[in-house]
């Protein structure tokens, strides 16, 4: 039996590292399918544990049948017992004197189990606690117990030890192995790097204790949290120091510089974590916050966490109604100058779509990693009754023919009110790709780079959608029907200072309507294209903006921007690139008045006036990005998994 596990002892270490890797997600639904993989496997070997197990309880029995009999022998004074020993130990119903025979059997214990722990591999499939006991624990306890135990029962264990390690031994040469047909024992070569058994016990309670939250446990906190908004709870708490130092504040002390702005601003990120710290990657570039992903449509209606792109502070002693008007909590139009907060994209990513990507990895891509081109849709029509901005993700989402050009004509049949944003997906062939080789920061600053090279040659101006992409990192474990992902849709942050100006336009009804009914005239592919209204009557084109033409003052455009945002006064992240683009193409603005416009509900579609600092010189590099999304329940930059064994595997 040990010899069949030593000759498969790669496969079953490869069995405990992938249960040891699914122990460290929190996946206890691979964990059960690892283990029945690993029986299936060990009985087409003929290897069953069973056997083994019975002949272990069988020597057990013997063993604990003599070990009793001596020892009631010992209690009963058996006659010869008191004088048949030998050398130190005359009296067999005595303890030993010097504790030779206790540290002999305690010796021979620890030889046995280290002798079966580099010969056998079933010691292999044991926890890391139960090989410290075996070679650790069992002979302190031998040793302890021994000093009490009378010197008959000592050397019967001393003899019985010596026993099994000299059939060990006999079974260990090649000859006897051959001739009784026990196949030979095969000696692997030794890791330098594999800790010893304290340490990879330690390590494995430190990745468990650490491991991501399990997907059914964020499922449940998703849960909880809408029930929670439902009851009317308070989605954003108020830390006393913030609320002190707000105060104090509009009484006109400043404590250790602490505005209302960074008041606001550890508001906006207590969505995330109770860390007061910015999320780094890797080098240490910070990134602003980025709500969560889920990839279930909610049931109630939660304000999603916002991001505040700017850096210029709130005027001072503007007191509470400043930092209460930006708790996306009770949203509403601002009505004095504060940082413009920007609603972030999340993914929606329909089970479809990873059935297609079961299909061409296995019929087309194979081992192929270069990125594919792919196509999302959102919606600005104030239709859906989420607060979220959904990039959604289905079936129809791939690029089956790349030799068919433009690959913008195969793209996916869109309704009015929803707009297509094109994308690339980045598919890699292994989990240690995924997790550890990917550069995701130098992805994302060549998505930067590609931003801002539209932007310089003007050529968003007869594309705005172009400044709108994404790229989705994944894996997909096809087997298994598990998906790692993770995307990015970055944004520029230029200029840095962008604030939303005291109050807002009224909308009218007239207004609305003409949009609308712009966008009705216009081809279909461009029928949800931004574009701007000249004199609050003429509908143009973005290119109408460009300095060669005869619009000069930014009083007299109003920017009409499809908006996937129903949060009042928190427009949608395509906003920001836009404003990027403008405020490059005309530096001699500071200020543009936006119409964020809900296709279907005028309610929901509302004026805006903004302004940022004016650009005297061109910066000498490509602005930095942000993109990348965050966790749900930590706020946390970290990729997303989703298991759908139980819809795709024809077994189940």
């Amino acid at each position: 039996m040990v010899g069949k596990q030593n000759q498969h002892k790669r496969e079953l270490d490869g069995f405990r590292d992938r249960i040891q890797e699914a122990k460290a997600e929190g996946n206890n639904l691979l964990i059960q399918q690892i283990f029945l993989e690993q029986r299936d496997f060990m009985l087409s070997k003929g290897i069953r544990m069973g056997r083994q197990l019975m002949v272990l309880l069988l020597n057990g029995g013997v063993f604990m049948a003599q070990f009793l009999a001596i020892r009631k022998m010992v209690v009963a004074n058996y006659p010869g017992l008191s004088t048949g020993g030998v050398g130190w130990f005359t009296d067999l119903t005595a303890a030993d004197p010097y504790y030779i025979l206790p540290a002999a059997s305690a010796l021979t214990i620890y030889l046995v189990a280290k002798v079966g722990i580099e010969f056998g591999t079933s010691a292999n499939q044991m926890s890391p606690l139960i090989r410290m006991f075996l070679q650790y624990g069992m002979p302190a306890f031998v040793l302890v117990l021994g000093s009490q135990f009378s010197s008959g029962v000592t050397l019967y264990w001393v003899t019985s030890n010596s026993i099994s390690l000299i059939y060990a031994g006999i079974f260990h040469i090649p000859a006897i192995r051959n001739a009784l047909g026990i196949p030979l024992l095969t000696t692997y070569p030794v890791d330098a790097n594999k800790k010893n058994s304290l340490n990879e016990f330690l390590d494995n309670r430190k990745t468990t204790k650490n491991a991501p939250p399990r997907l059914e446990d964020i499922k449940k906190q998703d849960a909880e949290n809408f029930k929670k908004a439902g009851r009317g709870q308070p989605a954003v708490k108020l830390s006393l120091f913030c609320c002190f130092a707000c105060y104090m504040e509009k009484l006109g002390v400043r404590i250790k510089n602490m505005s209302i702005r960074s008041a606001l601003q550890e508001i906006n990120a207590g969505y995330f974590s109770d860390s007061d710290e910015e999320e780094e990657v890797e080098d240490g570039e910070p990134v602003a916050n980025v709500e969560p992903v889920t990839n279930e449509e909610p049931v109630a209606i939660v304000e999603p966490p916002v991001i505040i792109l700017s850096e210029k502070p709130l005027q001072q002693n503007s007191g509470w109604k400043n930092m209460t008007d930006n708790i996306p909590a009770k949203p509403a139009i601002k009505t004095s100058s504060e940082s413009l907060a920007f609603v972030p994209f999340t993914s929606f990513i329909d089970p479809t779509f990873w059935s297609q990507v079961n299909k061409l990895k296995v019929n087309k891509w194979q081992l192929d990693e270069t990125p594919k081109k792919i196509f999302g849709t959102y919606s600005t029509s104030g239709r859906r009754q989420i607060t979220k901005c959904s990039l959604c993700l289905s079936h129809d989402s791939f690029v089956l023919d790349e030799s068919v050009q433009p690959v913008e004509s195969q793209q996916p049949i869109t309704p009015k009110g929803e707009s297509l944003m094109v994308g690339q997906l980045l598919l890699v062939n292994t989990r240690k790709a995924f997790l550890e080789e990917l550069d995701r920061k130098a992805i994302l600053e060549s998505c930067a780079q590609k931003l801002w090279s539209l932007i310089t040659s003007k050529e968003w101006l007869t594309s705005p959608t172009l400044l709108n992409n994404f790229c989705l990192t994944a894996w997909a474990d096809i087997k298994q029907f598990t998906y790692y992902y993770w995307n990015c849709m970055p944004v520029l942050l230029y200029p840095n200072q962008i604030v939303q100006n005291k109050s807002s336009e009224v909308l009218t009804e007239q207004i609305f309507n003409l949009a609308v009914n712009h966008l009705d005239k216009v081809p279909e592919a461009q029928n949800n294209d931004p574009f701007v209204i000249i004199n609050r009557r003429d509908c143009h084109p973005l290119s109408a903006i460009d300095s060669s033409n005869d619009v000069q003052l930014a009083g007299d455009v109003l920017l009409v921007f499809p908006n996937p945002s129903s949060i009042v006064g928190q427009p949608g992240w395509p906003l920001r690139n836009l404003l990027s683009a403008i405020a490059y193409l005309r530096k001699d603005w500071t200020c543009l008045k936006v119409l964020a416009l809900r296709r279907l509900s005028l309610e929901e579609s509302y004026i805006i006036e903004i302004s940022w600092d004016r650009l005297e010189n061109q910066p000498d590099k490509v602005p930095k990005g942000v993109g990348w999304e965050r966790d749900l329940t930590t706020g946390a930059l970290s990729h997303k998994i989703i298991e759908l064994k139980s819809m795709f595997d024809p077994l189940k």
